[in-house]
């Protein structure tokens, strides 16, 4: 088990998130002890979700306002001018702690900021955004209920979120984007040049699948287990392509060379067999067991970058060695032939 892992375990969630409920003063018509009562509503509300570990905001620190309505409430029955002490003391703390933000002057916008922060795990098979997500739509549906029982109170409320959660998130989507496109475009590049040195383009486009088999395998298997794919993924991807590229063009440019020595398709898929076969199974080898010792890390993305690598250095074997020799044996082999084959050389005496 991970520090985090056992940290999160015994003491508790380590990220927050911040929820912003924001009242519009031009439309809402709740007092300040009625807006402490809604937020109360929504902290409780957001605690409910299974990720969320524990829930701060405004109400935590003040007066219990459950039940404005009653006429047993003490703060109800305050005399006028210590109830607006108290809840002036009370505007000056929430301030102070930023749980609460009133307007700052009258020329600025007329909104208040309630601020509800929720502790979420760390190491969690569910994404920040599907948290956010949950947190949201409770916040949504309780305010809707609140809407239907005073319409005319109950108006100009949002909710947003910052902090942590959210900026770990936007930077984890940009991150996986970006490793995205860059796998696209060494694909693109690498079919090029692939297209190039064999001469073909329906041969440089073939010569691609077990490259992206590894990729297809192993990222088509997390998907269908429900593995989500992260950062710390989806870096192995463009590596091992990188990797089972070397195999690919190391086993074509034997069999190409036999091919032009005068040798059918067969007979140079295994002369290629014989010439690289066993590098490829060393390279795969060495640099997969060589990686899967990092799966022993602590710490999750190096862990699972080293398994992940791991498995699709295998993969990639498996499509240099097993599925490119299939695709040669088959009719399209006939596009990976050199487009002028030697003649066999004749013995003299």
């Amino acid at each position: 088990m991970s520090t985090i892992a056992w940290l999160e375990k015994e003491i508790g969630p380590m990220v927050t998130a911040e929820m912003v409920i924001t009242f519009d003063d031009q439309v809402n018509k709740l007092d300040f002890l009625e807006r402490l009562q809604l937020v109360g509503r929504i902290q409780s509300e957001i605690a409910g979700v299974k990720e969320v570990g524990g829930t701060l905001s405004g109400a935590t620190w003040s007066p219990d306002v459950s039940d404005l309505t009653s006429d047993q409430s003490p703060i109800r029955n305050m005399l006028p001018l210590k109830r607006a002490f108290m809840i002036s003391m009370l505007k000056d703390n929430l301030t102070r702690q930023n749980y609460y933000e009133a307007p700052h002057d009258s020329n600025s916008t007329p909104q208040e900021n309630w601020r509800v922060t929720a502790r979420v795990a760390t190491v969690s098979d569910t994404s920040y955004q599907q948290i956010m997500a949950k947190m949201k739509q409770r916040a949504d549906d309780l305010l809707a209920s609140a809407h239907k029982a005073q319409p005319e109170a109950v108006n100009g409320i949002s909710t947003r979120f910052t902090g942590a959660v959210p900026l770990v998130h936007a930077a984890q989507e940009e991150l996986l984007t970006g490793l995205f496109h860059s796998f696209l475009t060494a694909f693109c590049i690498i079919g090029v040049v692939m297209m190039i040195l064999l001469r073909s383009i329906p041969a440089g486009l073939l010569s691609m699948v077990p490259n992206l088999f590894p990729a297809m395998l192993v990222f088509g298997g997390m998907s269908w287990i429900g593995k989500p794919v992260d950062v710390g993924a989806m870096l192995t991807a463009s590596v091992a392509m990188g990797i089972a590229v070397d195999g690919t063009l190391h086993f074509l440019t034997w069999f190409r060379r036999a091919m032009r020595d005068g040798r059918g398709r067969f007979a140079a898929i295994t002369v290629a067999y014989q010439r690289c076969g066993a590098a490829i199974t060393q390279t795969a080898a060495i640099a997969g067991l060589g990686l899967l010792v990092f799966h022993l890390a602590s710490f999750q993305p190096v862990s699972q970058f080293g398994l992940l690598m791991c498995l699709l250095l295998m993969a990639a074997w498996l499509g240099d060695l097993i599925l490119l020799p299939s695709l040669l044996a088959s009719p399209i082999g006939r596009f990976f032939e050199p487009r002028v084959a030697a003649q066999p050389r004749s013995s003299t005496n």
